[in-house]
């Protein structure tokens, strides 16, 4: 009788054992997909400065070509009283209608540009939705189907190999394809960049720098 109950205390501290191994390799993951949505962020929030600040370097420019053209009107108008004066003003007339053509150009420009922002960043959204769902229904089916810590391991651990096309990249230097196809090449510690390594974006964008 003693045995047994030793055997299953054993049994307990075991299967505690597992569940705190599989909370803190989700808790991995959890925190990786938040990084890359992180430096996603910041790639969108630099976009988006740079778009204000053309935004107001153009707005500058036509700012000081209405100065100009009013001032260059005001000096005509008062040297220029006959035929040539009215139709330079006609000129100026017509100068403005086309800048104010380009300025209705560049705000349905930007206003389209917002559009495709607010569209691209719904879809990643969406893609980061559908990566937690899909983790989610693979905890659900694994628990169902009585999948052991050891087995998930085992297969994250194939997947993770699979996904290093060069090089070592659980400690030392390696390449690795990330589901989202982004890529990553450089230093490795413990299955996570460290060091020196360059960042690959999927939508063309990188990152270069030091990692830890």
């Amino acid at each position: 009788m003693l045995s047994i109950i030793v055997l299953l205390l054993a049994g307990f501290g075991l299967m505690r054992h597992l569940q705190l191994e599989k909370a803190e390799a989700q808790m991995r993951d959890a925190l990786r997909q938040q990084e890359i949505l992180a430096r996603k962020a910041l790639e969108e929030e630099k976009k988006r400065l740079q778009i204000e600040a053309d935004k107001m370097a153009l707005e500058r420019q036509q700012a000081e070509k209405k100065r100009l053209l009013e001032e260059k009107r005001k000096a005509f108008l008062e040297t220029e009283k006959d035929r040539q004066g009215a139709e330079e003003e006609s000129n100026l007339q017509t100068e403005e209608a086309q800048l104010k053509k380009l300025e209705a150009a560049r705000l349905i420009t930007l206003a389209a540009r917002r559009q495709e922002e607010i569209k691209r960043r719904q879809a990643l959204k969406e893609r980061a939705d559908a990566e937690i769902e899909q983790l989610r229904r693979e905890r659900v089916v694994s628990k169902l189907a009585g999948i052991t810590v050891e087995k998930k391991r085992k297969k994250r651990k194939m997947s993770w190999k699979s996904r290093c096309v060069e090089g070592n990249c659980e400690n030392g230097q390696g390449t690795f394809n990330f589901a989202n196809n982004d890529r990553y090449t450089g230093g490795w510690r413990r299955f996570k960049r460290s060091g020196y390594g360059v960042y690959f974006y999927a939508n063309g964008n990188r990152y270069e720098g030091y990692w830890r």
